[in-house]
Parts: C-alpha cells; sequence; structure tokens
C-alpha cells in the first residue's frame, strides 16, 4: 500500500527510496520497480520470457548499465548518443512542447502536477513531481544508450517493439528531477501509473556491478554480434 503522505523534499534534497509503477502498451501491462538514490536510477522488471532485468541509469557519469542477474551478465554503454560508432542514428522529432494546465493531484502520496505534452503524435497529459531523479521511461535515454540493440525481450517490455519509444518519446524532454507519477495517452488511456512511492534508505551496492558478473558489452551492437534475446 502506498505512503499515506511522502514529505515536500527540502533544501533540494534528492528523493530516495522504491517506486512501484506500472506501463501500459499495446501488448498489455508491465509492472516495474524503481529505486533511486543521489540522482542515480535502478529499473527491475520481469521480460516477456519471466526472466529479470536490472538497468541502472547514471545521470552524471552518462553511463547505463543493464545488468541479467540469472546469466550473472551485464552490458555497461554511454548514454550519450554520439558515445556509439556503430549505433543507429536516433530518428529526427520536434521536442516536446510541455505545458502546465494549472491542476495538481495527489498519487500514492506524492503530489504532482498535470502539464499537457503536445507532439507530432497528438498530447498526453502528464502529471509530474518534482525532485524524485531520472526517469527512465519509453523513449528515453534507455534506447539510446543501448544503441538501439536493447534485444528483442527487453525491447518488447519496454512497449511492445518500436511503438513503446514512440509512445513514451516526451520523456526525454523533462527537465532534470521531474518524474512523471501519471501518463495519459490522448485516447484517454493511463499508459504509466505510479502505484506507490517508498521512502528509505538504499545500499549504494544495488547501483553497482555484481561482484563475478561476466562484461557481455561487446554484444550490445559493439562487438559485431546480435546481441542477445532475454
Amino acid at each position: 500500500m502506498a505512503l499515506a503522505a511522502v514529505p515536500a523534499l527540502a533544501g533540494g534534497q534528492m528523493f530516495e527510496g522504491k517506486v512501484t509503477m506500472t506501463m501500459t502498451s499495446p501488448r498489455g501491462a508491465t509492472p516495474i520497480e524503481m529505486y533511486l538514490k543521489d540522482g542515480v536510477s535502478r529499473m527491475e522488471m520481469q521480460t516477456p520470457q519471466g526472466g529479470a532485468i536490472a538497468t541502472i541509469i547514471d545521470p552524471v557519469k552518462k553511463e547505463m548499465i543493464m545488468i541479467i542477474p540469472e546469466r550473472n551478465m551485464y552490458m555497461k554503454r554511454s548514454t550519450e548518443p554520439t558515445a556509439n560508432p556503430n549505433a543507429p542514428a536516433p530518428a529526427e522529432r520536434t521536442k516536446a512542447d510541455i505545458k502546465k494546465t494549472g491542476k495538481t493531484e495527489t498519487i500514492a502520496g506524492m503530489s504532482c502536477e498535470h502539464y499537457t505534452v503536445t507532439e507530432e503524435t497528438g498530447e498526453t497529459d502528464v502529471c509530474l513531481a518534482s525532485g524524485m531523479g531520472t526517469f527512465m521511461g519509453m523513449g528515453g535515454g534507455m534506447g539510446r544508450g543501448m544503441g538501439g540493440g536493447m534485444g528483442g525481450g527487453m525491447g518488447r517490455g519496454m512497449g511492445g517493439g518500436g511503438g513503446g519509444g514512440a509512445q513514451m518519446a516526451w520523456s526525454r524532454d523533462l527537465e532534470k528531477g521531474m518524474f512523471p507519477l501519471k501518463a495519459t495517452n490522448k485516447e484517454g488511456q493511463v499508459v504509466l501509473l505510479v502505484t506507490a512511492i517508498e521512502k528509505k534508505k538504499l545500499d549504494a551496492t544495488m547501483f553497482g556491478i555484481p561482484d563475478g558478473f561476466q562484461d557481455v558489452s561487446g554484444m550490445m551492437g559493439g562487438g559485431g554480434g546480435r546481441p542477445p534475446r532475454f
């Protein structure tokens, strides 16, 4: 159950704790657990095949790490679009127009403010909370950082092939520290909903590479091989 209330973050302090959410695409709903500490985020989800994947993004280091626990392996990439010369060029798009609506809402005990996000594909209503840290959404730094080669299961899990990235392309245009608690698309479907927020201390080891895991980064576009399917 969500906290009754999450206190405001004083003095610009970043949120630390766990956020539980559901992302919905044409393929169905995907439950996700996200952990946030010092601006770094770790997202845990299940692939359609039932395997677990954890993705860590550090915006300061401009680095993303994908960890596959059941295979004792990990992949590391820069989140800079030009860092991987073998990565496909990102599709050109016009930056989303994000405007306040003046409406507020409390979701999972956290206050957020509604914005209308306008893109070429239409409008999305997004309720944004401040001071929460990096949001790893469909269409954000995640796909670009891995050079577009996240493998079959990961891409499908994040929104059904290419559809998910287009569905939440606006997430890359959010200002630093703005975290969506709810997003409703132009058809009126809630495509993202935070269901619980738990403010707590997290162990720093959650945001690093486990001991003994094999680096297979070369399989994600840097070494010429096909990316593994999960």
